[in-house]
This record gives structure tokens, sequence and C-alpha cells, in this order.
């Protein structure tokens, strides 16, 4: 074997551990999880059964049942439509996020984007 092909098939070696380290799988939002926002504060649960609980933060609460799905083109992200005739809509992204307001509780893995009616809210979410 010549000098070249054994430093390619060297570097090669290095690389691949490199390379498979720095992809980790994605993975597509997914049922059960918690979420909520501030200013104003809101919650949303979507349960494994596929029950969605809302709460605005001004005593108003809408539970219904929704689908969660995941987009046709990235991994990334998946949407629900909820509420009464299908009012509510969400984006879920796989996305670290930082909620201020959330007293250090953590571990919230992605962003939301909620739109309720005519007011666009957005938050944090985790599994569970």
């Amino acid at each position: 074997m010549r000098p070249a092909a054994v430093l390619l098939a060297a570097g090669v070696a290095l690389l691949a551990p490199a390379v498979a380290w720095a992809a980790p799988p994605v993975e597509t939002p997914a049922a059960p999880l918690s979420c909520g926002g501030s200013e104003p504060f809101w919650s949303l649960t979507l349960d494994a059964g596929g029950n969605a609980r809302f709460s605005d933060g001004d005593g108003r609460e809408i539970t219904s049942r929704y689908t969660l799905q995941p987009s046709r083109n990235t991994t990334l992200m998946a949407g629900t439509t909820f509420g009464p005739a299908g009012s509510l809509r969400a984006v879920i992204i796989n996305n670290a996020c930082v909620e201020d307001m959330s007293d250090g509780e953590g571990g919230f893995v992605y962003e939301i984007a909620l739109f309720d009616g005519d007011k666009l809210l957005s938050g944090c979410c985790k599994p569970g």
C-alpha cells in the first residue's frame, strides 16, 4: 500500500467516530408534553391519550382532543390543532429552550409557538 493511501485510510478511521458522535439522532416532538410560557402565564399539556389541556392564565381552560402531526420535511418539528373548532394551533420545535419564569425547573427541550385566535404565545415544552 502506498504511503498516501495509508494516511488517507488512517484519517478516515480517525474521523468516522467523530462524525458519528457529532450527529446525534434527532427526535420529533412527541407526547406526552408539558408546555408553558409567561407574560401572560399559560400552560398546555398534551397527554399520551390524545387529550390537550390548555389554560390561558386568565381563567379560561380548554380540554379537547388533539393529534400531533410531524412535519413532512424535517424531524425537528411537529404541529397540532385543538380546541373549539380547531381555534388553537401550536408548532413545537426540537430546540433547547429557556423559560425565564420556570423557577429553575429546567429540562425544556422544545420551543413552542401557540396561536390562540389572534394572539401568539411562545414558551417551552418538556417530555412528561
